[in-house]
């Protein structure tokens, strides 16, 4: 039986750093060939990507990903319409059949998404397939997968010159609100299938975007030495003014909150589907944050520390340069504040 690492069980090794600032350490990345300044992707789940956060994202350097579920395929063409008529890059997504020949049509969506929980699946390979041959200028992430099979098959499925265009995205069954392990007993830590493929992918031009359970600044330092591109974040975008939703007053105590929805949960089937089977995904309400700018900043700032920690000055730089150590239940406890009264 193999072992499946997490975030938390591993910690990045400290080594000699002569950098003067983190200041000095630089986030620029690529995505499908696409640069970005910022890492982050927002994850295309109802209650985090609408217009107003992919807009927002791309202005700070990152990547906005448009929900499937919530936003029909005429309203997520003027949304990227609109943003490419602002120099703005926001990424659609369909799902693996054809049924979105309209949003496709509208040759407006330069860059999507397809969006499905189990990517490693014959009917995700044929649409990526097909969409790369007929479209030459698309982007395309492709998504979920967790293991080395699936990234083979992917790479397979694709043209090697064509490799460039791709990206896989990578977390099964992580995410904060997502019940797929225990409705299905499937998954892998995302930490572990990051590993996994990114020995499969090391020698390919397909970027690599970690997705799912990740909770802090430095959990992203630790998806991308570990080989990923770039990230993807829900919760942690969640319950901000730029998210989907009214913000929700607690008329006893006060405190304001957004509604937060895992992909698959009940509110998102029923509101945006009208069915209720299947549900995989569960949905709470998380405290309002106000804007999204500060919270990308505070982790553009925090991710820039990491690498300064060894004497890495660029993501390339951290990758080819770091040594990770598992630690024990002990450590993971030393690793969080724990000198405060509780």
């Amino acid at each position: 039986m193999r072992k499946a690492l997490s975030f938390d069980d591993v910690l990045l090794v400290p080594d000699y750093s002569d950098i003067p600032s983190r200041d000095k350490v630089f986030l620029h990345t690529k995505v499908c060939g696409f640069p970005l300044s910022l890492p982050i992707l927002s994850a295309n789940m109802a209650s985090v990507s609408g217009e107003v956060m992919v807009r927002a994202l791309a202005k700070q350097g990152g990547l906005g990903v448009l929900d499937r579920t919530s936003i029909p395929p005429h309203i997520a063409h003027d949304i990227i319409r609109d943003a490419a008529r602002d120099k703005l890059t926001v990424v659609g997504s369909v799902g693996s059949s054809g049924d979105d020949a309209d949003y496709l049509a509208a040759k407006s969506a330069s860059f999507l998404c397809i969006d499905v929980a189990h990517g490693h699946h014959q009917a995700v390979l044929d649409r990526a397939a097909y969409l790369i041959r007929i479209f030459s200028g698309l982007r395309l992430i492709i998504g979920n997968i967790a293991t080395a099979g699936a990234a083979e098959s992917i790479a397979d499925a694709i043209p090697e010159k064509d490799h460039h265009r791709i990206a896989v995205k990578v977390g099964v069954g992580s995410g904060s609100l997502c019940s797929t392990r225990v409705q299905t007993g499937f998954g892998v830590p995302t930490f572990q299938s990051l590993l996994w493929i990114t020995e499969v992918l090391d020698s390919t031009d397909i970027s690599i975007i970690a997705d799912g359970g990740i909770k802090t600044s430095g959990d992203i330092v630790k998806c991308l030495a570990a080989g990923a591109d770039a990230v993807m974040l829900g919760s942690l975008l969640a319950g901000t003014e730029e998210a989907p939703g009214d913000v929700i007053k607690d008329d006893r105590t006060g405190n304001l909150y957004k509604v937060y929805r895992g992909s698959a949960s009940f509110g998102v089937k029923k509101i945006h589907k009208g069915t209720t089977s299947y549900i995989e995904g569960a949905e709470t309400l998380v405290s309002y944050k106000g804007s999204v700018i500060p919270i990308l900043q505070g982790l553009a700032e925090g991710i820039r520390s990491g690498p300064s920690y060894n004497g890495s000055t660029s993501i390339h730089d951290l990758q080819l340069h770091h040594e990770f150590i598992e630690v024990s239940s002990s450590g993971m406890i030393e690793s969080t504040p724990h000198g405060v009264n509780k």
